[in-house]
């Protein structure tokens, strides 16, 4: 899995963007680390860059996946980081699309106002894509 951070157009999508590229089994591993976060009696945090398969690609950030209880931010940059802190149920979800993107080539975007999480108040510094096409 290649993970990018840009300042330009991806996917239509104008700047800043953090892009999660890969085939169908990164997100299978991706899904995988990230199913311990779905655990509501627990708050947990994965440095996505201590896992053994993402590959930064000219980022110069940390990525920080939590899971902490009534937390709503998706891909908030704080310094040379990018932090995803969500209550146990946004996992939940996000999981799921990390899962149907291991079945299939697919892509996501997975932004706030999207269909896919739009029922769910979150914060959002940049637009976040997902796709298991390549």
């Amino acid at each position: 899995m290649k993970i990018e951070y840009s300042l330009q157009t991806v996917f239509s999508f104008e700047g800043p963007n953090l892009c999660f590229l890969g085939n169908e089994s990164d997100f299978k591993l991706l899904a995988s680390s990230v199913v311990k976060l779905t655990d509501p009696f627990q708050d947990n945090q994965i440095n996505l860059f201590d896992l053994d398969f993402p590959k930064p690609y000219e980022i110069n950030k940390e990525i920080l996946f939590s899971s902490k209880k009534n937390s709503n931010s998706l891909a908030i940059i704080e310094n040379e980081k990018i932090v995803f802190e969500l209550d146990s149920r946004y996992w939940e979800r996000l999981f799921k699309y990390f899962v149907l993107m291991s079945w299939d080539k697919r892509t996501y975007y997975l932004n706030s106002y999207e269909n896919y999480l739009s029922e769910f108040e979150l914060e959002q510094d940049c637009y976040f894509v997902c796709s298991s096409e390549f």
